[in-house]
Formats: C-alpha cells, structure tokens, sequence
C-alpha cells in the first residue's frame, strides 16, 4: 500500500487488475441495485490506506490516506 501503487490505478481498470497490483484488499463490500453491481475495497497498511469504488467491476472512484506513524 503505497502512493506509487495508487498513481497506477486508473479510472477504468478491472477488479482482478487492481488486486493484481495491490493484492487482496483488507476489506470490501457491495450491492446491487436496479443492474448495476457496486462495491468499495480498502487495502490498508500500517501507515497508508487506499479505498477504491468499483461500478460493474469497474474502478470509478479512489482516495489516498496517509496515516501518521504511532
């Protein structure tokens, strides 16, 4: 989970594709609702946390955190 990682993940992108530069994320859940299929997906570490919004399989949204060292 780093800055690098995220500047790669575009709008666009497919799922497998993400998890393929990220790995499996740390948490994630969906929906569905009137055809489409939703989810968000957050890869969190100990200092940085990456949330992706997926529409039909799809990466439409994405956010960069870093947290401060403890």
């Amino acid at each position: 989970v780093t800055q690098e990682n995220y500047a790669k993940i575009q709008d666009g992108m497919s799922e497998p594709e993400v998890i393929g530069l990220l790995g499996p994320a740390t948490e994630s859940g969906g929906m569905s609702l009137l055809g489409l299929s939703g989810g968000s997906s957050k890869w969190v570490a100990k200092d940085a946390v990456i949330s992706i919004q997926f529409v039909n399989g799809k990466v439409v949204g994405k956010s960069f955190r870093q947290e401060p060292a403890k």
